[in-house]
Protein backbone atom coordinates (compact mmCIF):
# COMPACT_ATOMS: atom_id res chain seq x y z
CA UNK A 1 0.00 0.00 0.00
CA UNK A 2 0.78 4.29 -0.07
CA UNK A 3 0.46 6.15 2.83
CA UNK A 4 1.20 9.25 4.05
CA UNK A 5 1.02 9.83 7.54
CA UNK A 6 0.44 6.67 8.79
CA UNK A 7 -3.21 6.98 6.37
CA UNK A 8 -3.76 5.17 3.03
CA UNK A 9 -3.58 7.63 0.03
CA UNK A 10 -5.17 6.70 -3.56
CA UNK A 11 -5.29 7.78 -7.17
CA UNK A 12 -7.85 10.75 -8.09
CA UNK A 13 -10.95 8.72 -9.97
CA UNK A 14 -10.86 11.57 -13.09
CA UNK A 15 -11.78 9.99 -15.81
CA UNK A 16 -11.66 12.28 -18.85
CA UNK A 17 -8.41 14.18 -19.83
CA UNK A 18 -10.22 17.41 -20.28
CA UNK A 19 -10.78 17.14 -16.60
CA UNK A 20 -7.68 16.56 -15.66
CA UNK A 21 -4.64 18.47 -13.90
CA UNK A 22 -1.55 17.02 -15.20
CA UNK A 23 2.39 17.79 -14.27
CA UNK A 24 4.84 17.68 -17.58
CA UNK A 25 8.15 17.68 -18.20
CA UNK A 26 9.96 17.83 -20.87
CA UNK A 27 8.68 20.22 -23.81
CA UNK A 28 11.29 22.67 -23.56
CA UNK A 29 13.84 20.35 -24.29
CA UNK A 30 12.27 18.31 -26.45
CA UNK A 31 9.46 20.50 -27.93
CA UNK A 32 10.75 19.81 -31.49
CA UNK A 33 10.82 16.55 -31.51
CA UNK A 34 7.73 13.73 -31.70
CA UNK A 35 7.96 13.00 -28.38
CA UNK A 36 7.56 16.45 -27.40
CA UNK A 37 4.79 17.67 -29.82
CA UNK A 38 2.44 15.19 -28.80
CA UNK A 39 3.16 16.38 -25.05
CA UNK A 40 2.09 19.68 -26.54
CA UNK A 41 -0.86 18.41 -27.82
CA UNK A 42 -2.09 16.35 -24.47
CA UNK A 43 -1.13 19.48 -22.46
CA UNK A 44 -3.60 21.52 -24.83
CA UNK A 45 -6.16 18.54 -24.05
CA UNK A 46 -6.20 18.72 -20.43
CA UNK A 47 -7.97 20.92 -18.03
CA UNK A 48 -4.97 22.32 -16.40
CA UNK A 49 -1.20 21.44 -17.09
CA UNK A 50 2.28 22.85 -15.82
CA UNK A 51 5.26 21.30 -15.19
CA UNK A 52 6.91 20.82 -11.80
CA UNK A 53 9.47 19.17 -9.98
CA UNK A 54 9.15 15.34 -10.98
CA UNK A 55 9.85 13.47 -7.46
CA UNK A 56 6.89 15.74 -5.72
CA UNK A 57 4.80 15.54 -8.84
CA UNK A 58 4.62 11.81 -8.18
CA UNK A 59 3.75 11.41 -5.16
CA UNK A 60 0.99 14.33 -5.77
CA UNK A 61 -0.80 11.69 -8.61
CA UNK A 62 -0.91 8.91 -5.44
CA UNK A 63 -2.18 10.83 -3.39
CA UNK A 64 -4.89 11.87 -5.88
CA UNK A 65 -3.94 15.08 -5.75
CA UNK A 66 -2.69 15.11 -9.89
CA UNK A 67 -4.49 13.03 -12.05
CA UNK A 68 -1.15 12.37 -14.16
CA UNK A 69 2.89 12.98 -14.68
CA UNK A 70 4.44 12.64 -18.06
CA UNK A 71 8.02 13.23 -17.82
CA UNK A 72 10.18 12.84 -21.29
CA UNK A 73 13.60 13.68 -19.40
CA UNK A 74 13.41 10.96 -16.42
CA UNK A 75 16.27 8.69 -15.12
CA UNK A 76 15.44 4.98 -13.51
CA UNK A 77 16.47 6.77 -9.70
CA UNK A 78 14.31 9.43 -10.18
CA UNK A 79 11.06 8.15 -11.19
CA UNK A 80 11.50 4.09 -10.19
CA UNK A 81 10.31 4.93 -6.58
CA UNK A 82 7.45 7.15 -7.59
CA UNK A 83 6.42 4.44 -9.85
CA UNK A 84 5.84 1.80 -7.16
CA UNK A 85 4.25 4.57 -4.62
CA UNK A 86 1.43 5.05 -7.40
CA UNK A 87 0.72 1.66 -8.40
CA UNK A 88 0.19 0.97 -4.77
CA UNK A 89 -1.89 3.81 -4.68
CA UNK A 90 -3.82 2.16 -7.33
CA UNK A 91 -2.61 3.88 -10.53
CA UNK A 92 -0.40 2.91 -13.35
CA UNK A 93 2.93 3.77 -14.99
CA UNK A 94 4.89 3.22 -18.41
CA UNK A 95 7.31 4.73 -20.60
CA UNK A 96 5.49 7.05 -23.64
CA UNK A 97 5.54 3.40 -25.31
CA UNK A 98 3.10 1.76 -22.90
CA UNK A 99 6.24 -0.20 -21.69
CA UNK A 100 6.16 -0.83 -18.02
CA UNK A 101 9.76 0.32 -17.80
CA UNK A 102 11.32 3.21 -15.87
CA UNK A 103 14.70 2.76 -17.99
CA UNK A 104 13.51 3.99 -21.29
CA UNK A 105 14.06 7.62 -20.50
CA UNK A 106 10.34 8.93 -20.18
CA UNK A 107 7.70 8.24 -17.67
CA UNK A 108 3.98 8.31 -17.31
CA UNK A 109 2.66 8.09 -14.03
CA UNK A 110 -1.64 7.95 -13.82
CA UNK A 111 -4.69 7.43 -12.16
CA UNK A 112 -4.91 4.63 -14.64
CA UNK A 113 -8.17 5.69 -15.46
CA UNK A 114 -6.37 8.33 -17.99
CA UNK A 115 -3.41 6.36 -19.13
CA UNK A 116 -4.84 5.05 -22.40
CA UNK A 117 -6.04 8.38 -23.32
CA UNK A 118 -2.86 9.79 -22.54
CA UNK A 119 -0.60 6.73 -24.62
CA UNK A 120 -2.63 7.83 -27.43
CA UNK A 121 -0.75 10.91 -28.06
CA UNK A 122 2.58 9.22 -28.20
CA UNK A 123 1.40 6.50 -30.78
CA UNK A 124 0.40 8.78 -33.08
Amino acid sequence: GAFLNGKPIRVSKTARLSAGMISCIGLVEKGRLAPGRALRALMEKADYCYGFMDAYSYVCCAAGKLDACVNLLDKPWDCAAGACIVREAGGAFSDINGKADVFNGSIILSNGRLHGELLRYFKK
